[in-house]
């Protein structure tokens, strides 16, 4: 299924999706960066945020939230 309003999506479908390689989501999933979920042993990419987030980097935003 690759419908993008599937709020998670396996990593073949978010490459769908997204444009973006297997690679970079496996790669940001195992790191944190990417933001998902593990269903087993298979992630599963919230694909709304990861949106979201790409575009805040895009525009130059800061992802991480206030410092102190």
């Amino acid at each position: 299924m690759t419908n993008s309003t599937v709020p998670f999506q396996k990593i073949e479908d978010a490459c769908r999706t997204t444009g973006l390689s297997r690679y970079y989501l496996r790669r940001g999933c195992k790191s944190g960066e990417i933001p998902c979920i593990m269903s087993g042993r298979t992630y599963l990419i919230d694909v709304a945020a990861l949106l979201d987030k790409l575009h805040k980097e895009a525009a130059g935003g800061d992802t991480n939230g206030p410092q102190s």
